[in-house]
């Protein structure tokens, strides 16, 4: 009987439950040391994300250093590479410029006295030189009306075509009247 005795206390105790300690004073407190340590971790691991308004003035004080730069670099180049011009228009003045083809021109230029008409495509050839009194007059009574005007970027934009909403119906039915036209 003592042996049956010892065999049940020996399964007893080798198949009890396992408890925790029961002060619990240390358990919260590796609890919580365990907790702020992997706070820390994870705020270590965090990237900082910059402020949103600093990398906003950064990226525009980089983009008003680039793009003035870059416009003192152009206006450096092309006051290199240009032919010097002298400012006075009173020796050489071009009265009329009219274009007669893809890249050809026709310009009526008046150098000191003398009016001359001049051909103007992959280079400048002599056309004729204006003699003729009665022209000569016509001329400089017209010559601010026949300057060429400055054309301007703004000026081209519009000459672009605008786009008009239009009915589809009607824009059809005028397509169908204008086919039975032909």
């Amino acid at each position: 009987m003592k042996k049956y005795l010892l065999l049940i206390i020996y399964l007893f105790l080798s198949f009890s439950p396992i408890f925790p300690e029961t002060n619990q004073g240390t358990n919260t407190k590796t609890f919580l040391d365990d907790f702020y340590r992997d706070e820390e971790r994870t705020n270590a691991r965090r990237v900082k994300t910059p402020n949103p308004f600093w990398t906003t003035i950064k990226v525009l004080f980089y983009l008003g250093l680039l793009g003035g730069g870059g416009f003192f670099l152009v206006r450096w180049i092309v006051k290199k590479a240009s032919i010097p011009q002298s400012e006075d228009s009173q020796f050489v003045e071009v009265v009329l410029t009219k274009m007669i083809g893809m890249n050809t021109y026709i310009h009526i230029v008046k150098i000191i006295n003398d009016y001359y008409i001049l051909s103007q495509s992959n280079e400048v050839r002599l056309i004729e030189k204006i003699e003729d009194k009665e022209t000569i007059d016509f001329i400089e009574l017209n010559k601010e009306k026949m300057k060429p005007k400055e054309t301007k970027f703004i000026d081209i934009l519009g000459n672009l075509p605008t786009f008009k909403k239009t009915d589809k119906i009607s824009f059809l039915k005028n397509q169908k009247e204008k086919l039975k036209k032909f």
